[in-house]
């Protein structure tokens, strides 16, 4: 096989890879899947706990996307 050869076996590889990858699977008909969590209820707690020494925590709660959330940090003082 010589360099021409090589180069078109190549490139029509390289085509045919490309097409492959970029192709597009069609939409299903079939109904949405119910899970677990679509129907879970939280509740946002913020848990307490003494720092370390030598460190501080920080806590508090905020809007999340689902709701109310709550956070906990805690930081070295130096």
């Amino acid at each position: 096989m010589n360099l021409s050869h090589r180069r078109f076996a190549s490139l029509l590889l390289s085509g045919l890879l490309l097409t492959a990858c970029t192709m597009t699977s069609r939409p299903t008909t079939q109904p949405p899947q119910t899970r677990l969590q679509d129907s879970r209820v939280f509740t946002a707690a913020t848990p307490t706990f003494p720092a370390l020494p030598g460190a501080s925590v920080y806590q508090g709660g905020y809007d999340g996307e689902h709701g109310k959330a709550g956070y906990v940090i805690e930081v070295p003082d130096k």
